[in-house]
């Protein structure tokens, strides 16, 4: 039995588990942020900055979301399939991409209404934890 097909298509199975943590780990606060001067802000310049980061964090996502969404789209409409030995739907590959996206963006999108509310959004939640602080947004 030859392992040829497996090869070509393990590959794939890399983007699932990429992109499928995005969300888990920007909610756990494990992505790389500008918090030298942050972390050294208190009260309402902290709050603003912290909305102008997440708002800039929103954009960006969401963009990226709607662009991946949409591949997936017409790679659906024109039947795309992939240039490799073992040929399959391209939408089926690149779906785990979009969906990933999508849960990054909900995640930041609960965070930006959370921070929006006046409430610590959970990344900041768990980075203060780490460093021991009580209470990170005030």
């Amino acid at each position: 039995m030859s392992l040829f097909p497996l090869r070509k298509i393990l590959p794939a199975g890399c983007c699932p588990q990429r992109f499928f943590g995005l969300a888990y780990t920007f909610n756990a606060g494990g992505h790389i942020r500008v918090t030298i001067l942050l972390s050294r802000l208190r009260g309402h310049t902290r709050r603003w900055l912290e909305l102008v980061n997440i708002s800039a964090g929103l954009l960006i996502v969401g963009y990226s979301t709607w662009y991946t969404l949409y591949t997936v789209y017409e790679s659906w409409v024109y039947d795309d399939v992939t240039d490799t030995y073992l040929v399959m739907p391209l939408w089926l590959v690149q779906m785990p991409m979009a969906l990933g996206s999508l849960f990054l963006l909900i995640a930041v999108a609960d965070n930006f209404i959370t921070a929006l509310r006046g409430h610590t959004p959970g990344y900041i939640s768990h980075e203060a934890a780490l460093e021991g602080e009580s209470k990170p947004w005030i």
